[in-house]
């Protein structure tokens, strides 16, 4: 089976992620393209219709589908007058020479599509909206009526939108028809130009009607979480990285092909604390995917004291320099752990309009956080201790099983470097994630509102995890770490990762981390 893919649209409706495009939104951790490419029986080749800046899909489906054919056709008009679904299933005709399936980039169905392949369909799902979609009239299963985004539609025609899927068994015809209807609709040439060739009304071999009641459309920003909500194990994720496991692989994006491959070197370093890459690409890499529970899963204080000491076995291992190298590290701590902050939080006033002032949080009457910075003993925090680092050690990149640790999702580097980083960083960020857990933020176990007073920030405290936090606390005590600043650390990456994320939970970040500064330096 043949499978056309229209990806090569620019995104009106759905906004969320500025750098990947609408196929790749994760649904479940997945990407969201997969769901439909996946219902399909016996997919033996994939034309994808893309615009000049699709590399991503040239960069996964290689590994996302290694042993299907993919033709990629790069439509250079995919946007102003001529263009549109009708005008770039065109370009991909020449790669299409047999019946074939037409998926969009923006839908998710949860059930198989098979055993219908003897004769011309379309798939309708109900819609809310004749000005969004294109609608069909059918009478004993077979269209007779085409209204393509069209207001005047008869309103029992919503029962039957076209869901972007379709089979298209007599592709000549559908081909001809498209080619020599060149109509306009909503600015774009559509597919449905080519659907009015196979009506048996217009002479042609016929078209069905085939309901997909499973069908979502995520092209919408509103839609898209809508859809999310069905999942309780959906990652947090940022708008320049992304996490997928597909096919017992996980995936991992990133815009910036520098950092995959500083990720990439880096987990030769760090392994076989870490998995091992399998593929990589300019903006991805893979490994296998490992069996176990999330450190964050386990209730068992035993399980965290074996993580301590695993990390003070086979992690936390000093690295002997000599003093220009060891200057050298501390240069890097306080760029780490100042410049980068300043540059953080900068970027997170200019785009959360969000102005740093002083403000009562929770009660508490909060200095500036420009204030605050004033009053940090940086010099104190840039004399870390080197180490082999990990760079983002919570208890959501730690896998147990069987017996064992296993480690994943470091970081790419620490400031200006692959090798050496600082055990405190590692620390401060099992320290935070203890307190801020994952999961209850996943589930919207937090809040932060306004009031005349200033600003209540809440969120769900994990009694396991807080008990962990305090075997942390003892642990860095006897060990003869500064837990000061461990706890200040801490308070920084809350500040530190809040422009990295969107809506709601970005803010609570800042204030949090605005109202914890203040609490340990000033109360």
């Amino acid at each position: 089976m043949k499978v056309c893919i229209l990806a090569a649209g620019k995104s009106s409706r759905n906004s969320y992620s500025k750098t990947l495009p609408k196929g790749f939104l994760p649904i479940d951790n997945r990407p969201g393209i997969t769901y439909l490419i996946d219902s399909i029986e016996n997919v033996e080749e994939i034309i994808i219709a893309i615009s000049p800046n699709g590399k991503i899909y040239k960069q996964f489906f290689p590994i996302l589908y290694p042993n299907i054919k993919t033709t990629f056709v790069e439509i250079e008009n995919f946007e102003g007058p001529g263009s549109g679904p009708g005008s770039s299933l065109l370009e991909c005709s020449k790669f299409i020479n047999d019946e074939f399936v037409l998926i969009p980039t923006d839908a998710y169905i949860d059930e198989k599509i098979e055993n219908c392949w003897d004769s011309n369909w379309v798939g309708v799902s109900e819609v809310n909206s004749s000005r969004l979609y294109c609608l069909v009239q059918e009478e004993n299963d077979y269209v007779t009526d085409i209204y393509d985004k069209d207001p005047d539609a008869p309103i029992d025609s919503l029962k039957n939108g076209f869901n972007g899927i379709a089979f298209i068994k007599h592709y000549e015809e559908f081909f001809k028809s498209l080619n020599e209807n060149k109509n306009v609709i909503s600015g774009e040439i559509q597919v449905s130009n080519g659907f009015n060739g196979l009506l048996s009304s217009n002479n042609g071999p016929g078209l069905k009607v085939k309901r997909i009641d499973s069908w979502l459309d995520f092209g919408s920003n509103e839609n898209y979480f809508n859809l999310l909500k069905n999942f309780k194990n959906q990652n947090l994720f940022k708008n320049n990285e992304f996490t997928y496991l597909y096919k017992n692989k996980v995936f991992k994006y990133d815009t910036d092909s520098i950092k995959i491959q500083n990720k990439i070197n880096r987990a030769k370093k760090l392994y076989p604390l870490t998995p091992k890459v399998i593929d990589k690409t300019e903006n991805f890499f893979s490994y296998n995917y490992i069996k176990g529970d999330l450190l964050s899963n386990i209730n068992n204080f035993n399980v965290f004291e074996q993580f301590l000491n695993y990390c003070e076995k086979q992690l936390f291992i000093q690295e002997k320099l000599n003093i220009e190298t060891l200057e050298t590290f501390y240069k890097n701590c306080e760029y780490f752990y100042k410049d980068k902050t300043h540059s953080r939080l900068k970027k997170f006033w200019e785009e959360k309009e969000i102005q740093d002032e002083k403000i009562q949080i929770n009660g508490l009457d909060c200095k500036s956080i420009l204030d605050v910075m004033t009053d940090i003993d940086w010099e104190s925090l840039k004399k870390g201790i080197p180490y082999n680092f990990h760079g983002d050690l919570q208890p959501e990149n730690i896998i147990y099983y069987p017996d064992k640790f296993h480690l994943i999702d470091w970081r790419d580097s620490f400031g200006n470097s692959l090798e050496i980083g600082d055990i405190y960083y590692d620390l401060a960020k099992l320290d935070h994630a203890l307190l801020v857990a994952g999961k209850n933020i996943r589930a919207g176990n937090f809040s932060y509102n306004f009031n005349p007073n200033g600003v209540e920030i809440n969120f769900l405290i994990d009694n396991s995890l807080n008990e962990y936090r305090n075997l942390l606390d003892k642990f860095i005590n006897n060990n003869n770490y500064d837990i000061k600043k461990v706890k200040v650390l801490s308070s920084l990456i809350y500040l530190n990762i809040a422009p990295l994320y969107e809506g709601n939970y970005s803010k609570f970040l800042y204030f949090f981390g605005q109202y914890k500064l203040n609490q340990l330096l000033y109360y």
